[in-house]
């Protein structure tokens, strides 16, 4: 069992470093979905703000559990992002 382990973290680790590796070869790559997500984020904060201008709760949430839970959406889905799909959607799938 802790072999299985070992082997599927060796794997995502070298999933992470052709990622990384891959992206370093072009800066604006590497870049470029920081500035993406980050302006994503932005613009979720901004429309919440707007709505919770005009209201103090909606159900039980108040803004800062809004917030809280957009950032926390926010990076699982940019860790999501990071380990598999990027590395998955590279991996060649067999016969060409």
């Amino acid at each position: 069992m802790t072999d299985r382990i070992k082997k599927n973290m060796h794997v995502l680790r070298e999933l992470f470093y052709l990622k990384v590796h891959g992206l370093m070869v072009f800066r604006f790559d590497f870049f470029a979905p920081f500035f993406v997500d980050g302006s994503l984020f932005l613009i979720q904060l901004l429309a919440f703000h707007a709505i919770y201008s005009n209201v103090d709760m909606i159900g039980s949430w108040g803004k800062g559990e809004m917030v809280l839970y957009i950032g926390t959406f926010s990076l699982i889905n940019a860790l999501n992002m990071t380990f598999f799909f990027f590395g998955v959607s590279s991996v060649s799938v067999g016969g060409n």
